[in-house]
């Protein structure tokens, strides 16, 4: 997806509203100029999304903007104006994220513990330490699906397609979203499961 997105046309009035996913970019209507067409220099494009937190890249600074779930979806379609939405249905193909948006996430837990003075406090700073040190050292692993017992080429091939390609694509898949997968079953879920943690 391009960042030039200075003049996307947003989505208009009579456009039913979408639910935010990632690969949405939004403008900010705080920051858009007026003129034949509103343009938005402030461009956000949605890179974590839970029931409960936004993250959010700016396209211009690559900066991240952390917002709460509930009052962002509020503002969708006043202060937020949907400008572009992924090209094809991502709903079922499975992507490696970029780690940058989790440990800036992490980070702001972290530093959010660090002014605490409860008891618990220094034990939550060093659980969130350490998940920031695994997620900056893990490099991603090709997997070789013939190594996995119950996947053969076809179902391999059909992984592949989904999106699982890597170690962590399997690592942070759900069991529904790989029984989903043509060829896959529960036993060979289990077994796959198990060839990641040897």
């Amino acid at each position: 997806m391009s960042t030039e997105t200075d003049s996307a046309t947003p989505q208009t009035e009579s456009t039913p509203q979408r639910t935010p996913q990632p690969g949405f970019v939004y403008g900010d209507e705080r920051h858009a100029n007026d003129g034949d067409g509103p343009t938005y220099p402030e461009q956000f494009q949605i890179v974590f999304i839970d029931d409960n937190r936004v993250l959010m890249k700016n396209l211009k600074s690559a900066d991240y903007r952390f917002e709460i779930r509930r009052p962002f979806d509020r503002a969708v379609g006043n202060r937020w104006t949907l400008l572009k939405t992924p090209d094809h249905d991502e709903s079922d193909v499975m992507n490696t994220p970029d780690i940058a948006p989790y440990v800036s996430l992490l980070n702001h837990q972290r530093d959010k513990h660090e002014q605490e003075t409860t008891e618990s406090a220094p034990n939550k700073v060093e659980a969130l330490t350490n998940a920031i040190n695994i997620l900056k050292s893990h490099t991603p692993q090709e997997m070789d699906w013939a190594e996995v017992d119950g996947v053969g080429p076809k179902t391999a091939e059909n992984l592949k397609a989904r999106g699982f390609s890597t170690d962590a694509d399997v690592s942070i898949a759900t069991d529904t979203a790989l029984l989903k997968v043509s060829g896959m079953g529960e036993k060979t879920v289990a077994n796959l499961r198990d060839h990641i943690e040897d």
